[in-house]
């Protein structure tokens, strides 16, 4: 019976692979995420948003955040491909060829992900998300890290989603085995997510909203 087996070298390049994809795809992890509105006021953001130091910066420039980090965006679908390219052409070629194989999987979460909230200790599963209907992780995300001083939004839904309990916060999404120190100390707020998620979407898109 023939044996598998990975060399030395396949097994060095792959360990390469797996140190290069973080410092591409997961610059964020473990950062403050927070979706503001343009009239957010400095004085009312959520505590531990600003440092000192960047609260000074906003007062000498005289703006706020929304505007001030405008300054900084760049567009994902033009900024995201370049960007792969770019790291790719600096591989060698053997590299190169894992990379952009694994790369293309980045986008697709496991079953078994968690979209993890450092700063309180909370956790949602992506098997309980996809339990509950078409809403997906960045969409139960974005429902709890959306912060304005001006209450309209536009929406039917009138669950203070302008004022989002998660926002500022700093999140991760791993596997649950590697759930920082075990699942004990953290709360699973899945179910009480999915409930939020399905008043938000059958205010805006009526009863049969699983069906949008």
């Amino acid at each position: 019976m023939p044996r598998s087996h990975v060399s030395a070298s396949s097994y060095a390049r792959l360990s390469r692979i797996n140190q290069l994809l973080p410092a591409f795809a997961g610059d964020w992890a473990g950062g403050r995420l927070i979706c503001i509105g343009h009239s957010t006021r400095n004085d009312d953001m959520p505590p531990g948003v600003l440092t000192p130091e960047e609260q000074a910066i906003l007062e000498i420039r005289d703006t706020n955040l929304f505007d001030y980090a405008d300054e900084f965006t760049e567009a994902i679908l033009h900024g995201l491909p370049c960007g792969i390219w770019a790291f790719n052409r600096k591989l060698p070629w053997v590299e190169s060829r894992q990379y952009l194989a694994i790369v293309e999987k980045t986008g697709e979460l496991l079953e078994d992900s968690v979209l993890c909230n450092l700063s309180k200790r909370m956790y949602v599963r992506q098997e309980t998300i996809d339990a509950h209907g078409k809403a997906g992780m960045e969409e139960f995300l974005l429902s709890r890290i959306c912060w304005s001083s001006d209450s309209s939004v536009t929406m039917k839904y009138e669950g203070g989603i302008h004022r989002g309990v998660w926002a500022g916060d700093r999140f991760e999404i791993i596997t649950m085995d590697r759930l920082k120190g075990g699942a004990d100390g953290w709360k699973d707020v899945g179910e009480e997510m999915g409930k939020e998620m399905a008043m938000l979407w059958e205010t805006e898109y009526g009863s049969d909203w699983w069906k949008v």
